[in-house]
């Protein structure tokens, strides 16, 4: 597997987990021992080349498109090493607020779009989930947007799949949308069927909705790894 590396979440400790502990637990930035998850120190100075090396992937929290120089310039080195850009929508005050910044990253910088049925509807202006799914697949990118206990949908081209989630136990939905987020793009990652990467993001999610917190027990991690 390709890195995928998450600014702004904790992504990566979870794809970290997805390989058993394999991966180096955070890429490290160029200057100092800041993390990529630590977005608060995050500079524009070190959005280099070198951040993305051997790097399939960034994936962006929608919370820091406010800082509209830092995503630029994130997205523009990304795109200059050809490495993907996906963008999880994150919130839907966020959305609305800075609507034609979100537009212009879809438009012009991002390959995926992760969103839940409010923020997608409130990028698209549709009142129906898979209106908002279909008018996101229009940028031409691959569009996905989280049912919540109704599962996921998602769209590239004239392809679109919906899949739903099982009835679970639900204990804390806190993390849900970054357990699914790391379990589609791990899947994606490793060239799995839209509906494969769907089935993983919402496995990851019914598991960790079932537990107080934002972590999994060890023994859960080794049974998610033999289901894929």
């Amino acid at each position: 597997m390709e890195k995928i590396i998450g600014i702004g979440n904790a992504i990566v400790d979870i794809l970290v987990r997805m390989e058993g502990n394999k991966m180096p637990r955070q890429m490290q930035l160029p200057k100092g021992q800041k993390t990529l998850t630590d977005i608060s120190k995050l500079q524009i100075s070190d959005i280099t080349p070198a951040l993305f090396e051997d790097v399939a992937m960034v994936h962006i929290e929608g919370s820091l498109a406010r800082n509209h120089d830092l995503a630029e310039a994130i997205c523009q080195v990304a795109m200059e090493q050809s490495v993907q850009i996906s963008l999880d929508l994150a919130d839907r005050n966020i959305v609305a607020a800075d609507l034609p910044f979100f537009q212009h990253l879809v438009q012009d910088c991002v390959d995926v779009v992760i969103a839940n049925e409010e923020e997608a509807m409130a990028f698209t202006g549709m009142a129906d989930a898979l209106d908002a799914l279909r008018a996101i697949a229009a940028y031409k990118c691959l569009a996905v947007v989280k049912l919540g206990s109704k599962g996921a949908c998602a769209r590239l081209g004239a392809e679109e799949v919906m899949l739903k989630a099982q009835d679970v136990s639900v204990v804390d939905t806190t993390a849900a949308g970054i357990f699914f987020d790391a379990g589609f793009l791990y899947a994606l990652d490793r060239g799995a069927s839209l509906k494969d990467c769907l089935s993983l993001g919402i496995c990851l999610a019914e598991h960790i909705v079932g537990v107080a917190g934002t972590q999994l027990p060890d023994e859960v991690w080794q049974e998610i790894r033999k289901k894929c």
